[in-house]
């Protein structure tokens, strides 16, 4: 039996069309949840340019509605809302026009608890469902425990927990807020399970799989467990699961953590199969939610004096031109500052990103290493200084930066958060000639 590699971009990977294909058959019987009428559905779509979202364009009432939706707005991944909305055709975000939208009118909000492990491996997915099932030990029998393709997820519509509805505020906005409050102090009540993603239990916008539909990072098909098989080993739970490719996919028993792959989203991808020498370093703080180290690739349209400019408008550290690739002919703008997420894209707004879609998909921001001759290519070009490097800056790559460029870059920032191990880790890697 042949491993399918995990870490290969989904736009390059046949298991996009085998997706499509059985979303078409009468194979794909997805399991709606409660009052669908009253959800909100939206779909990750891969173009052989970049990744997707779409929402569906009207209320679904029926799995007949869904299939027909699906494949009208050619849906890979599949989801619902964890709330029961008024309009949910018209979802707002909380940063458009610095509020949320008047139709977000929440009816209900269900308790769901995803156990998302940090890699697509064995050992992390046992660690996963062990803990799922302590939760459940606490809290008693969920409606449905459900096996997303790489995590768990238990769904209590009952919602035991139940806010005053005799107290919730009279505008959306309020209403979202004081659900996530609520949210917060049950999830207080838990113990701090390592692999429990909070923002689904706490954020009433959250949205989850759709029960039969494919997760495309394994080809596993989401799967309602029934109570059986919920203490088998991982292994054999595994066997039982349906899938769409044409081999079962096959789950590492563990991911070497010195050379992490892109499921751990913390350090380096492993090349494709159309780039075997093409390694990549992601933006993403290790060991922190939600924080990033700018990562951008510069045109010939952006000069220094804009980047001088974002320095002194949001604060941030010293910025390094570092070229790499082929000919060392591409420019990338990296600053260890560590920045959160909004804030993130108005740096790269006022870097003139190219368009939208860069500027919202700024976690996909990667600095590229090229290897030739044994070597990796990459040369550090130029230093734009900058008066705030008091200010926290990414551990690990500044590690990384240092193994690569050494005696060029010098520790003068006070303050430093995130973990090293993945970036020492990789930077031995180089130095002894191993990638």
């Amino acid at each position: 039996m042949k491993s399918v590699d995990l870490t290969v971009q989904m736009k390059k990977d046949n298991r996009i069309v085998l997706i499509r294909e059985y979303y078409k058959s009468e194979n794909f019987s997805p399991e709606l949840p409660r009052y669908p009428q009253w959800r909100h559905f939206r779909y990750k779509s891969f173009t052989k340019e970049r990744c997707i979202w779409r929402k569906a364009y009207k209320q679904l009432r029926n799995t007949i509605q869904l299939k027909q939706n699906v494949v009208d707005r050619d849906g890979i991944d599949l989801y619902y809302s964890t709330s029961l909305f008024l309009n949910p055709k018209n979802i707002g975000l909380k940063q458009r026009r610095g509020g949320y939208a008047v139709d977000c009118l929440i009816l209900l909000n269900d308790i769901i608890l995803d156990f998302d492990p940090v890699r697509i491996d064995i050992e992390c997915m046992e660690m996963a469902k062990r803990e799922a099932l302590d939760a459940i030990k606490r809290l008693g029998l969920p409606d449905r425990f459900i096996f997303t393709g790489r995590g768990f997820r238990l769904d209590y519509f009952g919602s035991f927990l139940k806010p005053n509805f005799l107290k919730m505020p009279n505008y959306s906005v309020d209403v979202i807020d004081f659900l996530s409050e609520n949210r917060k102090l049950f999830i207080k009540a838990l113990p701090k399970y390592k692999t429990l993603d909070t923002q689904i239990t706490t954020n009433p916008l959250s949205v989850v799989r759709i029960v039969g539909s494919v997760n495309s990072k394994t080809g596993y098909l989401c799967t309602d467990l029934p109570r059986l098989r919920w203490d088998i080993p991982m292994i054999q739970l595994l066997q039982d699961v349906p899938f769409v490719t044409k081999e079962r996919p096959v789950i590492p028993n563990k991911v070497d953590d010195r050379l992490p792959r892109r499921s751990i989203a913390s350090g380096i991808e492993r090349p494709g199969q159309s780039s075997a020498t093409t390694y990549f370093i992601e933006s993403t703080v290790v060991g922190l939610k939600g924080r990033h180290i700018l990562i951008a690739e510069l045109n010939n349209k952006t000069l220094e004096k804009d980047i001088k400019k974002v320095i002194d408008m949001y604060g941030l550290g010293e910025i390094l031109i570092i070229k790499t690739g082929a000919g060392l002919q591409r420019r990338f703008a990296v600053c260890l500052t560590s920045l959160q997420c909004r804030r993130m894209q108005k740096v790269m707004r006022a870097l003139h990103a190219s368009n939208e879609f860069e500027i919202t998909q700024f976690r996909m921001s990667k600095l590229p290493l090229y290897k030739q001759g044994g070597e990796v290519k990459i040369k550090l070009s130029k230093r734009i200084k900058s008066g705030h490097n008091n200010r926290f800056i990414s551990r690990g790559h500044l590690v990384f930066l240092q193994s690569i460029f050494p005696n060029r870059i010098a520790d003068k920032y006070p303050k430093k958060h995130g973990t090293l191990e993945v970036m020492q880790g990789l930077a031995l890697h180089i130095q002894h000639g191993k990638i």
